[in-house]
């Protein structure tokens, strides 16, 4: 081979190196990590927990976990604000998923340790209401071979609830330990003959009138020398119809008020003998003397919805209220 021959062959390696070197030095790979460093070199292998990435200055091991993209590029500044971007909306959904998550779980336990409670205490109060109705049996029993008098100072029967809401409405309610219903008995009972008092007021002063009219129209008939016969014409026809509108809807309205009494009473009469049978039975559940006042119960839970990446997050509300008496 001559020189030039040698030369132009050695030129060739040369290039052909520098164009090796320099594509493999293009086709190096960009780790983009969590933290917003980059590191640059070639990605030699992988494990299920880690990448193993050859630099310049050796192997480096990087988890996976801290890597957020891997690139054949270099990241210009706007891929890299944008990436860690996404990653900051996707770990902020993360968060807020995982705190609903935990609010819903800790709203499950509470409500399940509430129903616990609720389950405990309904079974003790179960076994008390019918310990009450085995010693109201073993009383009456008692009462009725003639063994012993009637306890002045103890139901042993629904009668002893149910004279009491005949001679005062509400009564029976309240020696029965269901205060509220007493109250709204005795209130409502009270209202209603305020009520039909004042009706019965107005259709006898109604009706007293009407008597006056109609002897005054009477008179008018009987004398003629009294004014002409249209003035008592059209005084009597004021007459009769005052007392069929104006009057007759007094005494209507004291018979309605009447009707309503008597309705009210006789229903809080069958709630109080219906709640003494089942007090009989062990089936109606009272505190003994011991009834906690009436009380409303309210809560409002905060609870962020889940949101998608570059989606606004909201919140849900929930509110629960119970009403005890």
């Amino acid at each position: 081979m001559s020189l030039k021959h040698f030369r132009i062959t050695l030129m060739v390696a040369c290039i052909a190196l520098a164009c090796a070197g320099g594509m493999s030095a293009l086709a190096a790979e960009e780790v983009l990590l969590r933290s917003g460093e980059t590191i640059s070199g070639h990605v030699t292998g992988q494990s299920a927990t880690m990448v193993f990435l050859s630099t310049a200055r050796g192997t480096k091991n990087i988890s996976k976990l801290d890597i957020l993209r891997i690139q054949y590029a270099a990241f210009t500044p706007a891929q890299k604000a944008l990436a860690l971007e996404v990653r900051r909306q996707k770990e902020a959904a993360q968060a807020l998923e995982w705190e609903r998550i935990r609010r819903l779980k800790e709203g499950e336990d509470r409500k399940q340790r509430e129903e616990q409670l609720a389950a405990k205490i309904r079974a003790e109060k179960d076994t008390a209401a019918q310990a009450a109705a085995d010693r109201a049996a073993a009383l009456r029993e008692l009462v009725e071979k003639g063994k012993m008098a009637k306890p002045g100072d103890e139901p042993i029967s629904y009668w002893d609830f149910a004279w009491r809401s005949m001679v005062l409405p509400g009564w029976g309610h309240f020696y029965l330990d269901r205060p509220w219903f007493g109250a709204i008995y005795a209130v409502g009972a009270t209202s209603l003959l305020s009520g039909a008092y004042e009706t019965h007021r107005r259709g006898r002063a109604a009706e007293r009138e009407n008597h006056r009219e109609a002897q005054t129209n009477f008179i008018l008939s009987a004398h003629p020398g009294l004014p002409g016969w249209e003035a008592r014409t059209m005084y009597g026809l004021y007459a009769n119809a005052k007392a069929f509108t104006v009057y007759r809807h007094k005494v209507h309205r004291y018979n309605g008020a009447l009707a309503a009494l008597g309705t009210f009473y006789a229903v809080q009469l069958f709630h109080i003998i219906y709640n003494g049978i089942a007090w009989e039975k062990g089936l109606l559940i009272v505190e003994n003397g011991q009834s906690a006042p009436a009380s409303i119960d309210g809560r409002v839970v905060v609870m962020p919805e889940s949101a998608d990446p570059g989606r606004r997050n909201g919140v849900a509300l929930a509110g629960i209220f119970t009403l005890r008496f």
